[in-house]
């Protein structure tokens, strides 16, 4: 088979090489000299670049569009909350709590982005809530259900906090150990700052990693088996449990030196 060209650098390349390594670097000249060519093509028929004009619109929907910002635009700050102080409501004061804030609608905020608080496990999160704050307002065995043989939906626990004398929040587990994050709520008032409550009072479960002994019972739907979870001091655990076994009330959490 005769290859015909007209490209130069083909027709020296042709010269000079022989044998199979020879044809090679025959092909990748000339695929790289065709790359040239073509990129010069390109380039040459390239219409200079214009602004952005507005060619105007009969909808009244895109004719008040915003106009791009620019680096001059000012930049309205949001707001950063502080929290300078807190009260963790004990599993006495519930009602307490509920009579102070009578909530009609609450207001959630789960595990929605990607920070460390959304994105660690849940059972890592519960032992750094029992070493800051001590022990859930509510539990799941507070709540008389540990002697149902199946469960849709429940709370895990429940931490129960008073912000800055007049934010009600709420900290809870509506997974399981296994999940990642938690859930807050508070009323629907304070809704605009959620997030930023959330942040600004958990984040010390990160910059502080402690971690205490806790034991909580947990319902598996799928399996409709429950068990005894926690943390020893160091390690999680995961033990089945007979329901009409054991004693009532909150579970003693084992302590492994």
């Amino acid at each position: 088979m005769t290859l015909r060209t007209k490209t130069p650098l083909l027709a020296l390349a042709l010269a000079a090489g022989t044998g199979s390594a020879g044809a090679q670097d025959l092909l990748d000249l000339y695929r790289i000299n065709r790359m040239h060519s073509l990129s010069r093509v390109v380039e040459d028929s390239l219409l200079p670049a214009r602004p952005p004009q507005n060619v105007g619109t009969r909808f009244t929907e895109l004719a008040y569009w915003p106009s791009p910002a620019t680096p001059n635009d000012a930049v309205t700050p949001v707001p950063v909350v502080v929290v300078n102080r807190f009260q963790k409501v004990p599993k006495l004061g519930r009602n307490w709590f509920q009579n102070r804030f009578a909530i009609q609608q609450w207001a959630y905020e789960g595990s929605n982005r990607l920070t460390p608080i959304d994105t660690m496990y849940t059972r890592e999160l519960r032992s750094r809530l029992e070493a800051h704050f001590g022990s859930p307002t509510q539990t799941l065995a507070d709540q008389g259900l540990l002697y149902k043989l199946k469960l849709d939906e429940y709370v895990q626990f429940e931490y129960w906090f008073v912000i800055n004398d007049t934010i009600p929040l709420v900290v809870m587990d509506v997974n399981g150990p296994f999940e990642r994050g938690v859930v807050v709520a508070t009323d629907e008032s304070h809704r605009e700052i959620l997030n930023r409550v959330k942040d600004a009072f958990l984040n010390r479960l990160v910059l502080d990693p402690r971690r205490k002994a806790y034991a909580d019972y947990y319902f598996e739907n799928e399996l409709g088996s429950w068990f005894l979870t926690g943390f020893d001091g160091n390690r999680y655990f995961l033990n089945v449990v007979d329901p009409r076994r054991v004693p009532p009330g909150r579970p003693v959490a084992p302590i492994r030196n």
